[in-house]
């Protein structure tokens, strides 16, 4: 999660390396991005523990440590890096309590990115990163249709894709971006693999 709106290149540079690059902090910011300085990852969860049933670490520096629910040590997997979560889609999850004033509360621009692995067609609401829909912002596949994914953000979807954007059995890296100071169109978008596949208007 970045407190920005990562361009279609900063999306690829990070999907390609797997990991957050250490953007704004590490020495393949200035070598790999184009926003000089950047901006550091306000939280990153790589999920690779490998064990335990308690928490996934904030690799960010900024200690937002998840807490496990449901989770026991068979369900860390090999993963496209590594080690990681595997989720059921019913009960397992992982969270976080945030408190006001975090640096989760963002406003204005917001990056997120994850890996994600499905194991059969989703026709149904199934939260990837959410922090609340009603009141801050939700990425999920739509609740119809199968394979899609949405934002929702303060208790409506501003961009959703087609159906069938990324496959059973293969990992995909999916992301958003919102900038409320885009120009008065497509403030949010949508990423598969690096590519843009969708975007919405939602300046307010």
């Amino acid at each position: 999660i970045y407190s920005s709106a990562l361009t279609e290149d900063q999306i690829k540079i990070d999907m390609n390396a797997g990991s957050a690059i250490n953007l704004g902090t590490g020495q393949n910011e200035a070598n790999n991005l184009t926003d000089g300085a950047g901006n550091p990852p306000v939280a990153y969860y790589p999920m690779d523990e490998n064990t335990g049933s308690s928490y996934t670490y904030d690799h960010s520096g900024n200690g937002l440590n998840m807490t496990l629910v449901y989770i026991d040590n068979s369900d860390w997997v090999p993963c496209k890096f590594g080690s990681c979560l595997d989720f059921d889609g019913t009960s397992e999850y992982a969270w976080y309590q945030d408190t006001t004033g975090s640096v989760l509360d963002i406003t204005d621009a917001i990056t997120v990115e994850a890996w994600i692995k499905s194991r059969a067609n989703q026709g149904k609401y199934t939260r990837i990163v959410d922090k609340s829909y009603q009141t801050a912002w939700t990425f999920s596949s739509r609740g119809t249709g199968t394979n899609n994914l949405s934002v929702w953000i303060n208790n409506a979807e501003r961009a959703y894709t087609s159906d069938d954007v990324f496959s059973n059995n293969k990992w995909a890296h999916v992301a958003f971006t919102y900038d409320k100071n885009a120009g008065g169109t497509d403030e949010v978008k949508i990423y598969v693999n690096g590519t843009l596949v969708a975007s919405g208007d939602y300046s307010t």
